[in-house]
């Protein structure tokens, strides 16, 4: 996984146990707040910077 390239040198052991907690708080957070989002994206590959680009081509609006 990427998680295991980055912070463990390779593929070796188990993975993390999640965050329930934390992935709960996120659930929360999106559904509350869909009713003012026009989107959302994962930012995991490429960081923001390209969520946002393909954000913006997707809409064919644009970004600032």
């Amino acid at each position: 996984s990427e998680y295991q390239a980055l912070f463990l040198g390779g593929p070796s052991g188990r993975p993390p146990q999640p965050e329930l907690t934390g992935e709960a708080a996120l659930i929360t957070f999106l559904w509350r707040s869909a009713p003012v989002l026009s989107a959302s994206h994962d930012a995991a590959e490429g960081g923001l910077a390209v969520a946002l680009a393909e954000l913006a081509l997707a809409s064919g609006i644009g970004a600032r």
